[in-house]
């Protein structure tokens, strides 16, 4: 054993040990990511765990990017509603004609504000059924597996530079920067959405 190096020791045959070392300390971040059938991205929508969102948490993130916290750090109504009102209808806005947002997620976040704000702005809101995702949401059919190997590749060099520290949320922007730009054709998003049986017209 080389003197200096570091070094996890962990039982024979266990499974990624280096990402249960590296998540002593959990921290709970939510990326929120939207486009349509030809592949133009709306800014990424990221969300801590936290009662107050700080500047420094902000820093170096992606260009256009809208933050925001909850005490879980998973989207919550009001976190959808800030969603929809910043990202979403500041980006589709001078779009003419009506507009379908698909989304995985709770019915507890279609409150009636939402609704309001998405009706008087001509959005079509559809939630998917629970647990269906995996083979409804065009993202996740089509799109998303590709961009999970490539953040499993960037955490594993992460661990692997740092000995294992944990992603804290001073990190966490610039390692969300180390994926490279979402690509995607106008074929593999709309094989995504047939895939989903969503066809655009």
């Amino acid at each position: 054993m080389n003197v200096g190096i570091p070094k996890n020791l962990c039982r024979k045959g266990s499974r990624n040990p280096h990402k249960v070392v590296g998540s002593v300390t959990k921290s709970t971040y939510t990326v929120l990511v939207c486009c349509n059938a030809i592949g133009d991205y709306l800014p990424l929508y990221v969300n801590y765990k936290g009662l107050h969102l700080y500047s420094n948490w902000c820093q170096n993130g992606a260009e256009d990017a809208v933050y925001n916290c909850s005490p879980s750090g998973w989207m919550e109504s009001s976190q959808f509603a800030n969603w929809l009102e910043n990202v979403v209808i500041k980006h589709t806005t001078k779009l003419e004609g009506p507009k379908l947002l698909i989304f995985d997620g709770h019915n507890s976040h279609l409150t009636i504000p939402i609704i309001e704000m998405a009706c008087a702005n001509k959005i079509k809101l559809f939630c998917l059924p629970a647990h269906t995702s995996h083979a409804l949401q065009p993202l996740d059919v089509g799109v998303f597996k590709s961009v999970k190997n490539a953040w499993r590749n960037v955490l594993k060099d992460y661990y692997r530079d740092t000995g294992c520290k944990n992603v804290d949320k001073l990190t966490f922007l610039s390692l969300l920067k180390k994926l490279k730009k979402l690509d995607v054709s106008r074929e593999q998003m709309q094989l995504g959405d047939s895939r989903a049986l969503v066809f655009t017209h």
